[in-house]
């Protein structure tokens, strides 16, 4: 049986110039922390700016056909993850508690990458609907920083239907169109860059955005075809969702990250 080793073991090639336009692009957001892509594991890896719709938890479950959750963790319910009331800027521990019940909320540090941690708080943590938060106030536990899901069997979904595990096909589909994506095996690994004018396109304005991360799910090991596909796409320039290699690799979200001005 062959034996495929994990994409991270591939040598990367880099290029750094869409790196500091990236950078650049993100300056009016704290940049998120960055896992590398071993922490992965059977999930994928990438992040993409997608868009952001304001409201409460309840309108936006009306919008989109969802149902309002509080109190618990149904994997059969929709939870929609976006920027709101319930996530917003002025977002404490006390207002999490009281929209999901203060049994499935405790403060914690949160995990942030390369062995840092921060303070914040975690909700529905031994689910598939955890969700982790750091504060901006780590004092007084209020004003997110960043609002993150990563688990694959998670309910939770943005207004236009982005989840955990959706794949590149289904991400294409739901924009409308292809998108533009940094290649794999650097620290922004996956990011779109463009929603080149579709339906994920995010609103000017907002104070919060929704960023998503993508990668291929599976090793390539000695699979020339794969291998070659990977070594197409590998690095920190970008490329169109419908080019080949992307369409053969088809990576999966595996984070999605809402992170406040």
């Amino acid at each position: 049986m062959r034996t495929k080793a994990p994409l991270w073991r591939l040598a990367a090639r880099r290029t750094p110039g869409l790196a500091v336009a990236l950078m650049a692009g993100l300056s009016a957001f704290p940049v998120p922390s960055v896992l590398p892509m071993a922490g992965a594991a059977g999930q994928g890896g990438a992040e993409v700016v997608t868009d952001a719709h304001s409201g409460t938890l309840e309108e936006m479950s009306r919008r989109t056909g969802g149902t309002q959750v509080f109190g618990e963790a149904d994997s059969q319910q929709p939870l929609v993850f976006g920027c709101g009331q319930v996530f917003g800027p002025e977002t404490t521990l006390e207002s999490l508690a009281a929209a999901f019940g203060e049994a499935n909320v405790v403060s914690a540090d949160v995990h942030v990458g390369e062995g840092l941690y921060e303070p914040g708080a975690i909700i529905f943590g031994d689910t598939e609907n955890r969700v982790e938060v750091t504060w901006r106030d780590t004092l007084n536990s209020r004003s997110p920083a960043r609002v993150r899901v990563q688990n694959a069997g998670s309910s939770w979904a943005t207004p236009q239907g982005l989840r955990v595990g959706l794949d590149l096909h289904s991400v294409a589909e739901i924009n409308g169109r292809p998108f533009e994506l940094t290649g794999f095996g650097w620290d922004y690994s996956g990011t779109v860059v463009s929603w080149e004018g579709g339906q994920l396109e995010a609103s000017p304005g907002e104070r919060c955005r929704i960023f998503t991360r993508l990668a291929p799910a599976e090793g390539f090991g000695d699979d020339p075809e794969w291998t070659q596909a990977a070594n197409q796409v590998w690095g920190s320039s970008s490329y169109p969702s419908d080019h080949p290699a992307m369409q053969l690799l088809n990576p999966t979200v595996y984070e999605l990250l809402i992170v406040f001005r």
